[in-house]
């Protein structure tokens, strides 16, 4: 494992090996502390002195004590990792975390082991490995967070996140591989024990631009686009000349410049004409243009359908309403072509009442008017009846063709 083995001698000396134990006949491979390590070294060394000063000394006996510190085993440049579809997180050994994580912390990670104990990871850091294909192709894959634990008997990937990442897991026998991602070259699993492993080794971060590389500018002004205001209204999508000008003004956007000295003035370009029309309310009444001053003065007529056909199988109702003395006459008919039929009833009505009708208003519903109507003969290009017999009438009655709105004579 990684340590660091001391051999305390009697409180009289001060002298401490950090290098090996008294015994030990490992040869050492020096490995350079990351910062990490040197706060843990430095403050294990404290931690045994105190200990040392504070606990009596027995001449016949000798105490070690170890320190997780720096590597001490020999990590080869390629490692085997295995594909751990039961985990959510990356768990390396602690060498392999030692030597490879970047970024390194201590971890605050409990990991709940098939025993159903929990453990602690002693690291934390940012992983990337490289992956090659059969093909030679080399993909770096940033697994970020991965923890280092000195109990793992191997390193461990979580299948759940490498998908997370974009990658493809394919298990089939003797067809299981990894795909980095879609359409990158598939690398075949080593199958051990029933475990799905691959070689592995550092990768790199992505290319940053070198702190050295310099660039040089000269005095003057460069901008992206220069434009009048009109121009810079059509550009971005009719933006208001105010809002504009306070943009180039407080120079929130770069490379943003109006010619000459915008003045922001109301926008009279075809587009925004077009956006700003609004349709004039429809009146839902109307007056009529000449008021009735008299009963008979002027009758409104329309035809509507009954929601439900009687039980004489009547299906529509006509309805006659004088403007002036709201005087109304409903029938019920049991086809349109009884239009004409019900007029005449009405009129005849109107003349025993001593009432003599000079104007009947209707709109152009087919029961008045030719080219429309329920049967072919109704569809010819002549006269209606209706408007025959106002015509033919003595004395003749005026028909006027109107939107006409019952609620409008009865107001």
């Amino acid at each position: 494992m990684f340590s660091t083995s001391v051999l305390l001698d009697p409180p009289t000396s001060d002298a401490v090996n950090t290098n090996s134990t008294a015994n030990s006949t490992d040869e050492v491979v020096p490995v350079a502390l990351s910062e990490t390590n040197k706060l843990l070294l430095e403050a294990s060394q404290e931690l045994l002195h105190d200990l040392v000063e504070n606990v009596p000394w027995d001449e016949n006996l000798q105490r070690t004590f170890s320190a997780t510190a720096q590597p001490t085993d020999y990590i080869p440049a390629i490692f085997t990792a295995t594909f751990d579809s039961a985990s959510d997180t990356h768990v390396m050994t602690l060498p392999v975390a030692q030597q490879f994580f970047t970024n390194q912390q201590m971890s605050d990670l409990r990991l709940l082991g098939v025993s159903g104990t929990t453990v602690r990871p002693e690291l934390a850091g940012h992983l990337i490995l490289k992956v090659e294909a059969p093909d030679k192709s080399i993909y770096h894959i940033d697994l970020g967070l991965a923890h280092g634990l000195s109990t793992s008997p191997m390193n461990l990937l979580s299948v759940a996140l490498l998908i997370d990442k974009g990658g493809i897991v394919h298990f089939e026998r003797d067809k299981s591989y990894f795909q980095p991602y879609t359409n990158a070259s598939k690398i075949p699993f080593q199958q051990n024990n029933g475990m799905f492993q691959i070689d592995v080794r550092q990768g790199l971060l992505p290319a940053t631009p070198s702190e050295s590389s310099t660039s040089t500018t000269t005095d003057g002004h460069v901008f992206g686009a220069s434009a009048s205001l009109p121009v810079w209204h059509q550009r971005l999508r009719h933006l208001s000349h105010e809002l504009l000008v306070r943009i180039a003004k407080s120079g929130s956007v770069d490379g943003f410049k109006i010619k000459g000295k915008p003045k922001p003035t109301t926008c009279t370009c075809d587009a925004c004409a077009q956006a700003k029309i609004r349709r004039s309310p429809v009146p839902g009444e109307r007056e009529f243009g000449d008021p009735a001053s008299f009963v008979g003065h002027t009758v409104s007529s329309d035809v509507k359908s009954l929601p439900y056909n009687t039980f004489k199988g009547y299906r529509y109702c006509i309805v006659f309403v004088d403007h002036y003395s709201r005087l109304s006459f409903c029938a019920f008919m049991r086809h349109k072509s009884e239009t004409t039929q019900k007029l005449k009833d009405f009129l005849r009505e109107m003349k025993r009442l001593g009432v003599t009708v000079r104007t009947v208003q209707t709109d152009r519903g087919s029961e008045c008017f030719s080219q429309e109507g329920e049967t072919l003969a109704h569809r010819d290009r002549r006269h209606h009846e209706f408007t025959q017999l106002c015509e033919n009438y003595e004395p003749k009655i005026r028909h006027v063709v109107q939107s006409v709105e019952l609620k409008a004579c009865l107001a």
